[in-house]
């Protein structure tokens, strides 16, 4: 889960993160992005974090899935539910493939990178 914050918010995000005892896989000025003992990655970043214009653009949330093979659950997805947002990208040990349900609606894919 990825949630857009505001600047000052994200601080205590931080905190939340440590207090609860999440891996930080990704740390930098805006934006700090954790996975918990479930291996539920959780993400918090603020509008001045470097993202895809088509991120937040719409909502302030975007889900992920994790997946064992992205490119798998990409050729069994119908083309037409969906479509590739931006390239792959990876953070920390996981990479992503953002994609656009035909109501506007941006999600993830999430998978470990071996």
């Amino acid at each position: 889960m990825a949630t857009l914050v505001s600047p000052e918010s994200l601080a205590g995000h931080r905190a939340l993160g440590a207090s609860f005892g999440w891996t930080v896989l990704v740390e930098g000025p805006h934006q700090v992005m954790y996975r918990d003992d479930r291996g539920t990655v959780i993400e918090y970043c603020t509008s001045e974090h470097a993202v895809p214009e088509y991120l937040f653009r719409s909502q302030a949330v975007v889900l992920g899935f994790l997946v064992s093979d992205i490119d798998e659950v990409l050729a069994d997805l119908p083309a037409e539910q969906s479509k590739l947002m931006g390239p792959r990208t990876a953070a920390g040990d996981v990479e992503f493939q953002h994609l656009q349900r035909q109501d506007g609606t941006i999600f993830a894919l999430i998978a470990n990178i071996d």
